[in-house]
């Protein structure tokens, strides 16, 4: 009969000896990062959403949850608190239609007006295009520069809702321009679409190019647009 060996780090073993390793990290970290939890019922969304219209905010929305933050100095005071450690980076959804003035915002306070955007999708690294990741990153940060960012889907999204949220941002800011970057595929057309019912609505004669992009990742077309009608 062949003897059976038992390894010392195996079944039940093995799973205890890893959940004891985690619990060890956690301790190191909340020791180490000096973390702090923050009650949700202290704070609302309502109040990003009115962040410079402070008298607008509804209190019975109080508790809707969120980070606690209600000026540039709660922001500014979050940053400084976060530069320790693996320096997190901070970002902070934009729920609100002053997007320019929250953007500049965000820029001066935690250096980072929520840039969720694909600087490292669709290239060599994931496999989902033919550039390597320098030219990928370069591509991007061309198109993007100096420009506020806001990121939609035609197709998968509400059209409606970013019709009446555009009309806004175009009423009360002073835009010079416009970029609309879209894909090739036909769905992405209906971004252009969005774009042109909003200007319409907020009476706004502001300059877009409108930038198509190939599956590949190539700039294939760039042009103005001109409003149907014109």
């Amino acid at each position: 009969m062949k003897e059976r060996r038992i390894l010392p780090f195996q079944g039940w073993r093995l799973v205890l000896f890893q959940a004891i390793v985690v619990f060890s990290l956690m301790i190191l970290v909340i020791r180490t990062g000096e973390l702090q939890f923050v009650r949700g019922d202290q704070f609302d969304q309502d109040a990003q959403e009115n962040f410079f219209h402070p008298e607008r905010q509804d209190r019975r929305r109080t508790g809707a949850g969120g980070v606690p933050v209600r000026s540039a100095d709660d922001y500014l005071a979050l940053y400084a608190a976060s530069r320790r450690g693996n320096f997190p980076l901070m970002r902070s959804y934009s729920g609100t239609a002053n997007h320019l003035r929250y953007a500049e915002m965000l820029v001066r306070t935690i250096d980072n007006a929520w840039c969720a955007t694909s600087l490292f999708w669709f290239n060599a690294m994931d496999g989902r295009g033919p550039h390597d990741l320098e030219t990928s990153i370069r591509f991007h940060q061309e198109l993007l520069a100096g420009k506020v960012v806001l990121q939609a889907c035609p197709k998968l999204d509400d059209a409606e809702f970013y019709i009446d949220k555009l009309t806004t941002i175009f009423s009360q800011n002073h835009i010079r321009s416009l970029t609309v970057a879209r894909m090739e595929v036909p769905c992405c057309g209906g971004l252009l679409a969005i774009v042109g019912r909003a200007l319409e609505a907020s009476g706004r004669d502001i300059p877009v190019e409108v930038v198509v992009i190939g599956i590949s990742g190539d700039v294939l077309d760039r042009q103005a647009y001109v409003p149907a009608g014109a």
